[in-house]
């Protein structure tokens, strides 16, 4: 998904000289990050639930009982990953600029509940999809690093 992701932001959607169907195509691929950003979380803790510390840890129950990730804005994924090690937050806590990061991931869980629900999504701009996805990018390498190292 990521590779169809970077295709799509990296398109002259401006050549799209509806601005109704430019409005399509950036509320889309704002959906495809927020779904991006949930899978991959998913992926991470799936992965980390096959491990020695996993199966040797408090918040295993909590965490096999747990529904899959949705709407993961920073305010949801941030228990989970703090039951399962606080040094997780801490060390996620000093990747470069960290609050642009959880504000990305606000930003594009925020958006895509706006557009899911009908709401105006005035403020959408492929620039702003482009550093969203960069910073979103950047937050699942670390995480991904993180949970490798546990």
């Amino acid at each position: 998904m990521k590779a169809k992701i970077e295709g799509l932001l990296n398109k002259e959607y401006k050549k799209l000289n509806d601005p109704i169907i430019q409005s399509h195509f950036l509320n889309y691929t704002c959906v495809l990050i927020s779904g991006y950003l949930e899978k991959e979380i998913q992926n991470i803790l799936d992965i980390y639930k096959k491990t020695a510390h996993f199966n040797s840890h408090d918040c295993k129950d909590e965490l096999k009982s747990m529904r899959k990730i949705q709407n993961a804005k920073w305010c949801s994924v941030r228990p989970t990953l703090t039951n399962i090690d606080n040094k997780v937050i801490l060390k996620l806590s000093k990747l470069k600029d960290f609050s642009l990061v959880t504000s990305s991931i606000n930003n594009i869980v925020n958006t895509r509940h706006k557009i899911a629900h009908g709401e105006n999504v005035t403020n959408l701009t492929i620039d702003i999809l482009k550093q969203d996805f960069k910073n979103i990018n950047r937050f699942l390498k670390k995480l991904k690093s993180i949970f490798t190292s546990l």
